[in-house]
């Protein structure tokens, strides 16, 4: 992300980059690092409760690119449709394909086999977790839709 980051400290703002553990191309993929994005708002929080202990946080922003676009407009308000995700975790509902990690969804049906154990690892992911710090969002080629 350095082509977004680097002019934003040339403008001289602080800037956040977050690596996805299990989805990048240094740590490699695991079906966690791509599917439950309902995580992603709550790290960014965590990240800016630790920045904020350092110094005030002046306005905050929040850009994602690709699946992270979903982790931008969580923080400012957006809501995962449980309903839908659990369509497409059962396979009622297809999937949009991943070209970094054809696979993922039976990769993540391996580790949760079965209903319960599914609703389980999925609970909470239709919560708020917006961030009242955030007020602007930037999404850079939305891996899917948000409403």
């Amino acid at each position: 992300m350095e082509w977004l980051v680097r002019p934003l400290r040339e403008a001289g703002l602080r800037v956040l980059a977050l690596d996805r553990h299990g989805n990048d191309s240094v740590d490699g993929y695991e079906p966690e690092g791509f599917l439950p994005v309902w995580e992603r708002p709550r790290d960014v929080s965590f990240a800016l409760d630790a920045l904020a202990r350092e110094r005030q946080l002046g306005p905050v922003g929040a850009a994602g690119f690709s699946l992270g676009t979903h982790m931008a407009v969580a923080l400012a308000g957006a809501r995962l449709d449980t309903d839908l995700l659990w369509a497409v975790l059962s396979g009622a509902a297809p999937l949009p394909d991943i070209p970094e990690f054809p696979g993922v969804l039976e990769a993540y049906r391996e580790k949760y086999p079965d209903d319960l154990s599914l609703r389980r690892a999925i609970g909470g992911a239709g919560a708020d977790v917006s961030d009242g710090r955030v007020r602007a969002v930037f999404q850079v080629a939305p891996a899917w839709a948000d409403s």
